[in-house]
């Protein structure tokens, strides 16, 4: 598994620990969380970016 992959399900271990839901019906339901970035960079489009 890949670092973000790690962190991201480390993440939502976290936040379903700890987040307090008041509507029972959706305590009673499992949460998911879906993690994105705002921008998904490949690693040639990085290297290859022109620096002033």
């Amino acid at each position: 598994m890949s670092p973000k992959g790690i962190f991201n399900k480390k993440l939502c271990e976290i936040l379903s620990q700890n987040i307090q839901l008041e509507n029972t019906t959706f305590e009673n339901n499992k949460l998911q969380f879906v993690i994105t970035t705002k921008h998904q960079y490949s690693l040639n489009s990085l290297l290859s970016e022109q620096r002033p």
